[in-house]
C-alpha cells in the first residue's frame, strides 16, 4: 500500500493538480482527468523516445504539455 500511496503522492497527484489549475479540460468536453493524465504521460514518453529528451517530473511534464497546447 505504501507504493501506490508513494505513486498517487508523488507522480498522479501532481499532474492532476495542473490539469486543475489550467482547467485544460474546458477543451476537451467529454474527457477526464485521467484522459488527460494518460495522454501527458504518453507525450513525455514519446518525447523520450523520438526526440530524445529527458524524462520530466510529473508536475514539469504537465505544464510544458499544456503550456505547449497554448503556442
Amino acid at each position: 500500500m505504501k507504493r501506490s500511496s508513494h505513486w498517487y503522492d508523488t507522480v498522479y497527484l501532481p499532474i492532476i493538480k495542473v490539469i486543475r489549475q489550467s482547467k485544460i479540460l474546458r477543451e476537451f468536453p467529454g474527457k477526464t482527468e485521467g484522459d488527460m493524465y494518460l495522454w501527458i504521460l504518453d507525450h513525455q514518453r514519446y518525447l523520450s523516445q523520438e526526440e530524445g529528451q529527458d524524462l520530466q517530473p510529473p508536475e514539469d511534464a504537465a505544464r510544458n504539455f499544456i503550456e505547449g497546447r497554448d503556442n
